[in-house]
């Protein structure tokens, strides 16, 4: 638009801040910068969603940015009732700007605020096709998808998978109800992606079976962060105080590559239906 520096800032997922999405010109070096909650013209607008044309931008106790900067026009980014960010331009020149830059401006923001609903509605559709809705964890088809690109990478790097199913789910169901099952998945969900590697994908794949990816763990790694999760979930309680059921589980490895994705898991499933049958066989001999 022929502006010397131009910016747009949202707020960021949990509304504690706000980003810098863009810029151009002597804002470019904060883009990705967080703004905390005050800072800036740009937070005034967002909390009180008016337009701001500040010609002595220096004097404003408010200013943040570049030091040169003199005449500072801020529009909110309004999508209903919600501000969720803020578009701006600003000059070292005084009183750069006139009427017409900030009806220009107000004009653009409509149009900036109306991509913005829909790359959200967009992000939030995609999410939800990969998010399981009980846990937040991702789901089934989200999880194949991350093995599927892991077997493609360095074949040389260890890759594992571990499957695990909640022990005695269904008995919890038909003694507390669906709720508490439910509660109890949640929070053994919580357990699994709390105790697992960065990098590391904790996903549930079907009512009662969850999946971990181990990207470049050979087997004997997974399975020692197997042990320490079915360790936190054996100990572990719900909110009121009812213990969780145990899981059983099993890891399979693909260093070399010659697995498929479906064979994969299937190895890791049959580990884990072997560690089960032993637990039931010690528990019936105990």
């Amino acid at each position: 638009m022929g502006y010397e520096n131009g910016f747009l800032l949202t707020l960021d997922d949990k509304r504690e801040g706000l980003v810098v999405r863009a810029a151009v010109g002597p804002s470019e070096p904060y883009v990705g910068q967080l703004l905390p909650p005050g800072t800036g013209i740009s937070w005034w607008v967002v909390e009180h969603g008016l337009t701001q044309h500040v010609r002595g931008a220096q004097a404003d106790p408010r200013f943040f940015g570049p030091p040169d900067i003199n005449t500072v026009i801020v529009v909110p980014l309004q999508l209903g009732e919600e501000r969720v960010g803020v578009l701006g331009i600003e000059s070292p020149r005084v009183d750069a700007f006139s009427r017409e830059d900030e009806e220009l401006l107000t004009a653009v923001s409509h149009q900036v605020a109306a991509a913005l609903r829909v790359a959200k509605l967009h992000q939030a559709a995609k999410h939800a096709a990969a998010t399981d809705p009980l846990t937040s964890l991702p789901n089934r088809r989200s999880f194949f998808d991350h093995l599927r690109a892991e077997l493609l990478r360095d074949p040389s790097t260890a890759v594992s998978v571990a499957v695990l199913d909640v022990n005695g789910l269904k008995q919890r169901n038909d003694e507390f109800g669906h709720a508490a099952g439910d509660d109890a998945l949640v929070r053994i969900g919580q357990l699994m992606a709390e105790g697992v590697r960065d990098g590391d994908v904790v996903a549930r794949i079907g009512g009662d079976e969850f999946a971990i990816l181990f990207p470049g763990a050979p087997q004997l790694v997974a399975e020692r962060v197997m042990r320490r999760l079915a360790e936190s979930v054996t100990e572990g309680t719900l909110t009121d105080g009812k213990r969780l059921p145990t899981i059983a589980w099993g890891v399979a490895d693909a260093a070399t590559r010659t697995f498929t994705v479906d064979e994969l898991v299937d190895a890791a499933d049959r580990a884990m239906y072997r560690h089960k049958a032993k637990s039931r066989a010690r528990a019936s001999t105990a």
